[in-house]
């Protein structure tokens, strides 16, 4: 395997001497032990740092690259681009301090934080869509997900919309495609809701029910045949924490109704199981999520559905996990044998997350990975990238 190791934008990266940052625990009313339920830990919440004077300089690594120092907000991160403009990304990030916190940059390195009013039940898990028009909708919720509209990149918001009923790791999809169903969006949450607007957020409509007892649920947006935004694919999560089921639903009139293609129990423990039911490394939450993404380009892996995920490898508790990746060509009916997309056998590897664009096809995976250090647990961000469907990877490190 051809290997390219490329130094590139670093998680974290604290200077000087900060104070630990006085946490305000009602603000976060929940059983961190609850297995079901997905949270920062509250050991994460009480050894977080507070930007001090003397991190006010730009700070780079050997190679110039900036790093986005994360600081006070730190879990369950999601970042998108507008396909209208580049540089115009949005990042949001579950805090310690407010819940969760949402920041934009128009030239693709200086960062402005700026968030909606949140609606009072909202607590965290933020999930973003751009649609084809460079509309941005950045959802957010743990009591039901409420979608908020930024015409401009994410300066600005409108009030929250409840998209879909539910209570933890919602997510949102968009038709980027100029087909039937163009910037239609979708929505779903844990326990297996699934909703649809046709009218670019003004509205939605639960239009699917179905079981996901596991935080976890994805949407995927690709072609059937000719018919551009075809096909939306909506997988589901059952099981228990440390033995899985991903369902995988399709829809072919834009979320209107759908079908059950396959159910894969493929992904199990990602780390040890502790005392409380969860899944951890080092005392850190691990998941299996189902990350899925579809190929809308025209090239000769067009429609074809990705699916990435962490599992111990040999499977068992205790043991490394690695980053998996099957595809199907027959929208979920069938898949690949697995892929082992790390390169090492070295450390751990979880967390992964997965991007397909949609003009080239190029499949883009990244993933925590400790191989530098693994008796420390020192934790570097590895990426990947495949042009031709999955048969050759092309590693990037942090």
């Amino acid at each position: 395997m051809a290997l390219i190791i490329v130094s590139f934008i670093g998680l974290q990266v604290f200077q000087g001497q900060k104070a630990p940052l006085p946490i305000n625990e009602s603000t976060f009313d929940y059983d961190e032990n609850d297995p079901y339920i997905d949270r920062p830990t509250r050991e994460a919440l009480t050894h977080v740092s507070a930007d001090g004077d003397d991190d006010l300089d730009i700070i780079t690594d050997a190679n110039g690259f900036d790093n986005f120092e994360i600081g006070v907000d730190f879990a369950e991160q999601m970042l998108v681009s507008n396909p209208r403009n580049p540089l115009n990304m949005q990042f949001g990030v579950n805090s310690s301090v407010t819940g969760q916190n949402a920041y934009y940059t128009t030239n693709g390195h200086d960062w402005t934080q700026s968030n909606p009013s949140y609606h009072p039940s909202i607590c965290c898990d933020p999930w973003s869509a751009f649609d084809s028009l460079g509309t941005l909708h950045y959802g957010s919720g743990v009591n039901g997900q409420y979608i908020y509209k930024s015409t401009n990149g994410g300066q600005t918001y409108g009030a929250g919309v409840l998209s879909v009923s539910g209570n933890d790791r919602n997510t949102i999809a968009a038709d980027q495609t100029n087909g039937p169903y163009k910037n239609y969006l979708y929505a779903a949450i844990t326990p297996g809701n699934f909703a649809r607007s046709t009218n670019n957020g003004s509205t939605w409509t639960q239009t699917y029910t179905s079981s996901n007892t596991i935080p976890g649920t994805m949407i995927a947006v690709g072609p059937n045949g000719a018919t551009q935004g075809g096909c939306v694919m909506y997988v589901t999560n059952t099981g228990t924490t440390a033995n899985v089921t991903y369902t995988f639903h399709r829809s072919l009139d834009g979320g209107a109704t759908f079908s059950v293609m396959s159910s894969q129990t493929v992904a199990g423990y990602v780390g040890t199981l502790n005392t409380a039911g969860r899944l951890v490394i080092n005392n850190g939450r691990t998941r299996p999520y189902p990350m899925i993404a579809m190929d809308n380009s025209y090239g000769p892996n067009r429609g074809r559905l990705y699916l990435v995920y962490a599992s111990n490898v040999p499977a068992g508790n205790g043991n490394k996990p690695d980053i998996i990746l099957q595809y199907s060509t027959n929208q979920g009916s069938t898949w690949s044998s697995k892929i082992t997309v790390n390169d090492v056998t070295t450390g751990d590897q979880w967390f992964p997350a997965i991007w397909c664009e949609k003009e080239t096809g190029r499949l883009y995976i990244k993933w925590y990975d400790t191989r530098e250090n693994p008796a420390t647990y020192a934790v570097n961000v590895y990426a990947t990238y495949t042009d031709d469907g999955g048969q050759h990877l092309q590693q990037i490190r942090n």
